[in-house]
């Protein structure tokens, strides 16, 4: 047992503020992959091949219990006189083929680390009250959490990551690099988006508790995500502390969906503020637009966008809208943004022209995700290779929306479109607003100088 004191001894280059810990000199932690490369090397010595890349699927057995082959996926055979079973998770799956039981749940970790912390202990730590393991990896800093028995699956639970950013940010805060989120998750880019509209109270202040209500109506209806801030949140009628403010509104309510910011300004300067403002408030990624009233040539385009882009780690959207923004963004300059900056995974393509999607695609190939940008093209750009949508009009029809985006249903979309087409007229804000009053979710109710 060791008093404050002593502890502090153990890592003079932390300040800790405890009672005291429990050490054992003992103790040690190890890389991963620095064991796996050891492994590697001492079975190659040893006269081994190893078979990257290739997953065991089954077996083949003759007559009785004997193991003759192992499958792989590809449907190669390899025999051998004995098989050791020794797949983790995956072992009870294959056991399953021999006619057998193992009692072996699946467990998954998670953890956060900091490549390059900005201070870092000597030695491995558990935080108990917290219930976080501090390690040491090779000049990176590693938090990891409790284990999740959940199963085989890859669903990632927000609310365990979200613990460990929390109790780091609170414990670790000086060794935590500005790269590391708040709070939230992984962006994916694919699927049905809603282009949240931002609800207004009487007295035109934001409605924030109809926002989140709002939001979780939509998800609960299976939309993949939400978007904030865009041309249908009326974002040019919104001060910056109030663009911050709705954002933690809906970082709150998203839950394990992703949040999107849209970040157009009048300068890049508060572009760029308000990029890192969402990052802070727990966005997964941001939509770029264009300048507001500026439009001009590429270079001037290319640098307001590409500041945004850089500002944060965060995954990116570019949004082109000539039609509302006057400035094209042309499939070369769209692919020559990308090859720039490893952080652009998707575009919104909002031309009304589906060959756009084609020619993103025959540029970037998958580097990039296209979403339809206007309601009433989303099959013709789902045909051409998109994979998401940015939607309006679920705001107010959410099962509509993801019945159609998931069947391609030519017959439902010509039953949506005289709706869907709503989206593409200058009062598309006050029409879609309007819908969402009509099946009782929400108001009309616009900030000027539009009027409803």
């Amino acid at each position: 047992m060791l008093d404050a004191r002593q502890s502090a001894a153990l890592e003079p280059g932390i300040r800790m503020d405890i009672a005291g810990s429990v050490h054992y000199p003992g103790d040690g932690n190890l890389a991963p992959d620095r064991l796996m490369a050891a492994l590697q090397r001492r079975l190659a010595a040893a006269g081994a091949e190893l078979l990257f890349q290739r997953e065991v699927s089954g077996w083949r057995i003759d007559g009785g219990r004997t193991i003759r082959a192992a499958r792989l996926d590809g449907g190669e055979e390899i025999e051998a006189d004995e098989f050791v079973l020794s797949a983790g998770s995956w072992s009870p799956g294959l056991a399953r083929g021999l006619g057998l039981k193992l009692p072996i749940q699946a467990g998954k970790g998670y953890s956060l680390t900091l490549p390059q912390p900005r201070q870092s202990p000597r030695t491995c730590a558990m935080l108990t009250e917290a219930r976080i393991a501090v390690s040491p990896m090779g000049g990176a800093l590693r938090f990891g959490g409790t284990m999740e028995l959940s199963g085989l699956n890859e669903d990632i639970a927000a609310e365990r990551v979200r613990g460990i950013i929390d109790a780091v940010k609170l414990r670790f805060e000086p060794a935590v690099s500005r790269s590391l989120p708040l709070k939230g998750c992984a962006m994916k880019w694919a699927g049905v988006i809603s282009a949240i509209t931002t609800a207004f109270k009487p007295d035109y202040s934001v409605d924030h508790a109809f926002l989140a209500q709002h939001a979780k109506w939509q998800l609960e209806g299976g939309v993949d995500g939400i978007v904030a801030l865009g041309s249908l949140g009326e974002a040019a009628t919104l001060g910056f502390e109030e663009k911050l403010a709705i954002l933690k509104t809906l970082a709150g309510a998203v839950g394990a969906k992703p949040l999107v910011a849209g970040i157009a300004s009048l300068s890049t300067a508060e572009a760029v503020a308000l990029a890192k403002g969402a990052e802070q408030a727990g966005c997964a990624g941001l939509m770029v637009l264009p300048p507001y009233v500026y439009s001009s040539d590429w270079r001037e385009m290319k640098a307001h966008v590409q500041a945004v882009i850089r500002a944060t780690p965060l995954s990116c959207m570019l949004y082109n809208n000539p039609i509302a923004y006057k400035t094209d963004f042309l499939a070369p300059q769209i692919a020559q943004l990308a090859g720039e900056n490893d952080n652009l995974h998707a575009v919104k393509e909002s031309s009304g022209d589906a060959r756009r999607v084609t020619a993103v695609k025959a540029l970037c190939g998958e580097r990039l995700a296209v979403f339809a940008g206007l309601d009433d093209m989303v099959l013709e750009a789902v045909g051409a290779g998109a994979v998401g949508w940015i939607a309006g009009l679920v705001n107010a029809l959410p099962r509509e929306t993801m019945a159609l985006f998931n069947q391609r249903s030519e017959s439902l979309y010509r039953w949506f479109l005289p709706l869907l087409r709503m989206d593409t007229v200058p009062k598309f804000v006050q029409l879609i607003k309007l819908m969402q009053q009509e099946v009782g979710m929400g108001s009309e109710r616009v900030r000027g100088p539009r009027l409803a």
